[in-house]
Parts: C-alpha cells; structure tokens; sequence
C-alpha cells in the first residue's frame, strides 16, 4: 500500500451500516495483482474494490461513508437472533437456504460462489416485474441497471456490474423454500381443516427487505401467501367462493 493510502486509512469515515470505527483497507491478491477495498471488522461491510489501487479504494469509501445510507440495515444478526429465526421459521415451514446482506457482497466479483452465485443467475434470469415484485420500487432501479449490462460481458464483469447494484441497493436477500400442500379438507362453513405437506416437493422463492428482519417477515408472508391461495382453490372446487 502506497504511504498516502496508508495515511488515508487512518482517518476512515464510520461504517455507514453499524457506525463501528473498525474499518480498514485490506488487499485480496488475485494472481499477480490485489483488488484493495474497505471492510468493517465488526459487520462485515465491504467497501468497492479497486485492481492495484488502495488510494482509489480509500477515497471511494470515504465519498460514500459520508453520505447517509439508504435501504440498508443498521443491525448485524447475532447469534440470538440466528436462533430465534430459526425457531420462527421451523414453526413456519420454511427453510432459509441463503440470507445475503447486499451491503456485504464478496469483494472480488470473479469469486462470486455459493448463495452469491445462486443469485446473480436468479436476477439475470428474471424480468422486470419479477425484479419489482422482488425488490419493490428498488427493483426499478435493478431492472435499469440490468437492462444498461452489456450481455456480451464475460461473467467477472458481469458479476461485477450486479455488485456495485446491490452496494447502491443494500438490505438483505433471502432465499429459501417451502414444501407444497395438497388434498386439502374444509369444515362445513368451508374453512380449512387440514392438508397433507410434501417436504420432497419445495417451492423455492427469492426475497428482499431493507433490514433482515423485514427480510425474514416477507419469507412467511411468501408461505402464508401460497397457503392462502391454495385453499381459496379447495373453497372455489367446493363450490364456497373465494371468500
């Protein structure tokens, strides 16, 4: 790291997210070069990277960590919370299959693996009133941006031009499933009465909330949703409305 950068980092602004001052500037080689970015030690946050170029890295956080956030959570999950999600979702029949904080998406953009990987081909592949169902008025800007991507660019590029979309968007996405239901049984006023689940065959769905609490609401709305819809069906066949 040059000798400004270094002076630089150690009048880093505040994490935008969780206000900690343990920010600094870290370098992930990458063959004979280094991408150099911000990252929060106590949340996480990633700040852009730059290809061998810390005093960019430097100035590109501070521009950014000055301005007031927007859609982006100001809680970090702890273990607590982590236990009581689960509970609530076990309760729910839903499985949480990834919960990404956009904020902290992977620094190098050409690594992108796992739940981050799974992702981007489920953006890529979705159109624009599924990114607006998804993201809300967000997803306008989403769409926008995907829309502009060069679909000539080669996967890094690609991957890289969604992550400066979702360090602009911020939140949480989780993705997860649920199983279907069938045979459903109504009382005589045509209220439901019970149903047989099917763990082997899920529903799998993609939500977004600006904190991870919202995030986790919208996925038992996606279930309660899907329960809803399948019993005003069962009410319909058996001649009771959809009331």
């Amino acid at each position: 790291m040059s000798k400004s950068a270094e002076n630089m980092t150690e009048n880093l602004a505040p994490c935008p997210f969780c206000g900690s001052r343990a920010v600094e500037i870290l370098a992930a080689p990458c063959y004979h070069d280094a991408f150099f970015y911000a990252v929060c030690r106590d949340c996480k946050m990633h700040g852009p990277s730059f290809l061998n170029d810390p005093d960019r890295a430097v100035s590109a956080y501070n521009s950014r960590a000055t301005t007031a956030p927007k859609h982006r959570p100001s809680e970090v999950v702890t273990g607590e919370d982590a236990d009581r999600i689960s509970k609530a979702l076990f309760n729910a029949d839903v499985c949480i299959d990834h919960l990404l904080p956009l904020y902290a998406t992977p620094c190098n953009p050409g690594r992108l693996d796992g739940g981050w990987e799974e992702l981007l081909n489920d953006l890529l592949g979705c159109d624009r009133g599924e990114l607006i169902s998804i993201f809300g008025k967000v997803g306008e800007h989403m769409a926008a941006a995907l829309d502009d991507m060069d679909k000539d660019l080669p996967g890094d590029a690609e991957a890289e031009a969604l992550r400066e979309v979702f360090y602009q968007i911020g939140g949480w996405v989780i993705m997860g499933s649920y199983p279907t239901i069938s045979d459903i049984t109504l009382n005589e006023q045509g209220r439901f009465s019970s149903c047989c689940v099917h763990w082997g065959i899920q529903r799998t769905f993609v939500v977004w909330g600006k904190t991870y609490k919202q995030a986790i609401a919208r996925a038992l709305q996606e279930r309660r949703r899907y329960r809803r819809r399948e019993v005003a069906k069962a009410r319909e066949a058996a001649g009771h409305g959809r009331a």
